[in-house]
């Protein structure tokens, strides 16, 4: 896996306005690069402007322990900046 070609991505998808598709190249990274905060800043502005409509729920590392745990994405992005 190219972390630096995935954010790269991401980067791109969120810019063009699919924060969803942003926040699943997101998501490995983070997990990969837990203490990275540019990652973990995009990824939260992707859940946040990610529409409703793809679904209430979402897969997000644990700030605190790295434990992967279902949340709502308000919840795991406000997880991430409360920690």
């Amino acid at each position: 896996m190219d972390l630096l070609a995935d954010y790269r991505r991401a980067t791109m998808f969120f810019e063009t306005g699919d924060p969803a598709g942003a926040a699943r190249l997101l998501e490995p990274i983070v997990e990969a690069e837990p203490g990275n905060s540019s990652v973990r800043q995009l990824l939260a502005r992707a859940y946040f402007r990610s529409p409703s409509s793809t679904g209430p729920r979402s897969t997000c590392a644990s700030w605190s322990t790295g434990t992967r745990a279902t949340t709502t994405r308000t919840t795991c992005w406000a997880a991430r900046w409360s920690g």
